[in-house]
C-alpha cells in the first residue's frame, strides 16, 4: 500500500493538485509532442513510457522481455507516486488492459487520475509516419516500426483494443498546444 504524500506542501506554489495522467493514442497521433508541451508548463511532473523503458534494454525482445518491461513500468509509477510527483504515462494497449493497476496507484497515492485519447484520421497518421521515416533516414536513425504496413497493423491493433474515454482529442483538428490546454482543464476540474 502506498503512503499518501503531503501534497499541500509539495504543491504549495501550484494551482494543480497531484495527478496521474495517461495518454493513449496510435502511432503518430501526437502523444509525445503534446506531453512535451504539457510537461514544460508544469512543475514536478515525471514522464514515463513503455517505449522509453524498452529502449533501455540493449537487445529488447517483445517475446522475452514484454512482461518484465511492463512490471518495471508499474513499479516505477508506484515508486514515483511515493515521492509525490505528478505522473504522465504515455500509454499503450498494455496500460489500457492494466487500468486497475494504474487506478489503484492513483487512489492509494491520493492522485487524480485523468485519461486522454489523442486520435487522428488514419490518412493523417500515415502521412505523419512517412515523414517520420524520411526524417529518421536522413539522419541515419533506425526506426523500430520501419514500414507503413507495420504502422497500419499497430493502428488496427490500437482501434481493436481502444478504450472508450470521454476525453478524446483529434490532433488533426486541434494543435498540440490546444490539446495540452484541454488536458490541464481536465486535471483542474
Amino acid at each position: 500500500m502506498l503512503k499518501k504524500y503531503n501534497h499541500t506542501m509539495a504543491y504549495s506554489n501550484l494551482t494543480l493538485k497531484p495527478f496521474l495522467l495517461v495518454i493513449y493514442g496510435p502511432l503518430c497521433s501526437g502523444k509525445t509532442t503534446v506531453l512535451k508541451i504539457f510537461s514544460q508548463q508544469q512543475e514536478k511532473v515525471f514522464k514515463i513510457s513503455v517505449d522509453n523503458i524498452k529502449s533501455l534494454v540493449s537487445d529488447y525482445s517483445n517475446e522475452r522481455d514484454f512482461n518484465t518491461m511492463n512490471e518495471i513500468l508499474f513499479d516505477t509509477v508506484r515508486s514515483v507516486a511515493l515521492k509525490g510527483y505528478s505522473i504522465v504515462v504515455e500509454g499503450n494497449t498494455v496500460i489500457q488492459r492494466s487500468y486497475d493497476i494504474i487506478d489503484s496507484i492513483a487512489k492509494e497515492g491520493g492522485f487524480k487520475l485523468v485519461e486522454i485519447n489523442i486520435v487522428a484520421p488514419v490518412e493523417i497518421l500515415e502521412a505523419r509516419f512517412l515523414q517520420r521515416l524520411k526524417n529518421a533516414k536522413a539522419i541515419g536513425k533506425k526506426m523500430a516500426i520501419a514500414s507503413l504496413e507495420e504502422m497500419k497493423l499497430l493502428y488496427d491493433q490500437f482501434h481493436l483494443q481502444k478504450k472508450t474515454i470521454k476525453n478524446e482529442y483529434d490532433s488533426s483538428i486541434l494543435t498540440s498546444e490546444e490539446i495540452a490546454t484541454k488536458i490541464l482543464e481536465k486535471i483542474n476540474e
